[in-house]
């Protein structure tokens, strides 16, 4: 039964032409994520009362890594951070990763085109009920040049954990979007 209801589930999502596949990764609703105009409609920015910086952030995307296991969900988003008084926090940028695994992979590093990227192990939660689920976020940190290029040419990486990897593809699209919204904030 339930194999029937992923096959019908997969032939609308064909037949609806939301989801592409490329290296792996299966990204639902990728037109959304691809054009920049809807990417930086979706692109909020808050001042934090407390510590006064401002943070931008990026929509979420859910994906799904075919590679290692085609029905477990993943997210990635954009943020960035801006505040003049803190050189080490002002106009810092952050791709955000969260795996969804059965259990821990261990994720540690992330490569793109051969290289290592400076990758930032944040956070796992396991979260039990009737079945457990892991959750283990990843930041990768860039900088401005870094964006204006992904902004190009779009990224494509992997993380690889001990137990198993996850490939995340964002669109050139994401990237100029949520620059631009960065970069409006930055402007005042």
């Amino acid at each position: 039964m339930g194999r029937r209801w992923l096959a019908a589930i997969l032939l609308a999502v064909f037949l609806n032409g939301c989801s592409t596949h490329e290296s792996g990764v299966s990204i639902l609703m990728d037109g959304i994520y691809s054009d920049a105009s809807r990417v930086a409609a979706r692109t909020t920015a808050r001042v934090d009362p407390h510590t006064g910086w401002t943070q931008v952030d990026g929509p979420g995307v859910v994906f799904y890594d075919t590679n290692y296991d085609p029905l477990r969900s993943h997210r990635y988003k954009l943020r960035s951070w801006l505040d003049p008084r803190n050189p080490d926090l002002h106009n810092s940028f952050q791709l955000l990763i969260e795996g969804d695994f059965p259990k821990r992979v261990y994720l540690k590093q992330a490569y793109s085109k051969g290289e290592k990227l400076k990758t930032q192990f944040l956070d796992a939660e396991r979260v039990c009920g009737g079945g457990c689920i892991t959750y283990e976020r990843v930041g990768i940190p860039f900088d401005e040049a870094a964006m204006e290029a992904y902004a190009r040419e779009g990224l494509v990486l992997e993380i690889l954990g001990r137990r198993a990897s996850l490939t995340v593809r964002v669109p050139a699209g994401y990237f100029e979007g949520f620059l631009a919204v960065h970069r409006r904030h930055r402007a005042g």
